[in-house]
């Protein structure tokens, strides 16, 4: 028998994963104001208090939507919410698109269905009898076709009528689909950082939307009543083995409970102690990452995806 997801919302849990770092100062929205603690460093630290608040809020629409038949579509195109969002819509069994937004999906939803549509023919051409029959290059065709239109339709094979929910990670690089629910009156919800709007969101929770871990929890605990208890008491179990003290402030310095290290080896090998402009520490910080390794097996073209990372310093640290 499956345990019970824990009920209480840990903010330790919040912190090790970063939830409360918000973007720059001067890149906020002043309409993010309210739910914003304080700012340190120059960066905005989030309310966890009011995001506690706010994901309970969210969590029980989404209950009560699932409970009367809705169905949720998650969306996300940026690289670091890709993976989270795939795992948890699969796991809550919801559609997902996380390539691209097929502008029209919510506003001209037929005339989309046509390429979901063309997906399902061509995948059941090639499991039938009349696969051999065809050519060796016309089998080449379709089966780069059958690639290319699940990676932009597959999270959403089967969706035959507008999802009840739009569930966004970073609504600002989704405006478009944003724009959509809201003319076609479908509910948002949406993790939100200190650089968007929340007003234009049903069911806004601030939270950091760049860090893939704090992503990834805020997916686990939103969706937690959609899905088996012990699948989110393990990610909730992986995340509280960071310590919170390492992650409570950026730009190199420590929080208050963390205790200084000198000359350790692993020093030189930390992006706050690296050669790296601050802005892109500072971005590469929020995304999650804490070493130059790990950065450096990234490609340019996912390091140029993180905010504040531009083509001269993706190119530099690649050729590093």
């Amino acid at each position: 028998m499956a345990r019970k997801m824990k009920d209480d919302i840990s903010l330790k849990e919040m912190l090790a994963a970063r939830v409360h770092l918000g973007h720059r100062a001067r890149r906020w929205n002043p309409r993010m104001k309210r739910y914003v603690y304080t700012k340190q460093a120059g960066i905005h630290i989030i309310d966890l208090i009011l995001t506690r608040k706010c994901l309970r809020e969210a969590r029980q629409f989404l209950k009560e939507t699932v409970e009367k038949g809705g169905k949720l579509l998650l969306l996300s195109t940026k690289v670091q919410a890709r993976q989270a969002v795939k795992k948890w819509a699969e796991k809550a069994n919801c559609y997902y698109l996380i390539e691209r937004w097929p502008g029209g999906l919510l506003t001209n939803f037929v005339e989309v269905q046509r390429g979901v549509e063309r997906l399902r023919q061509i995948k059941e051409l090639k499991d039938s009898s009349k696969w051999e029959d065809l050519s060796t290059r016309r089998q080449c065709q379709i089966t780069r076709e059958i690639r290319r239109q699940s990676r932009l339709f597959g999270g959403i094979e089967g969706m035959e009528k507008l999802p009840e929910v739009l569930f966004v990670v970073d609504p600002k690089r989704e405006k478009n689909a944003v724009k959509e629910a809201i003319k076609t009156g479908i509910p948002v919800v949406a993790i939100i950082d200190t650089d968007a709007n929340p007003d234009v969101i049903d069911y806004p929770i601030p939270a950091n939307d760049d860090a893939s871990r704090s992503i990834d929890l805020m997916l686990g605990l939103t969706l937690a009543e959609l899905v088996d208890g012990d699948v989110v008491n393990e990610v909730r179990q992986t995340q509280a083995e960071t310590p919170v003290g390492k992650v409570l402030t950026r730009g190199g310095q420590e929080s208050k409970g963390s205790k200084k290290s000198k000359g350790t080896s692993g020093d030189k090998d930390l992006i706050t102690s690296s050669a790296l402009p601050q802005r892109v520490k500072d971005a590469l910080t929020k995304a999650g990452y804490d070493k130059l390794g790990e950065v450096k097996k990234l490609t340019k073209e996912e390091l140029m995806q993180v905010k504040g990372v531009g083509e001269k310093a993706a190119e530099a640290i690649v050729e590093s």
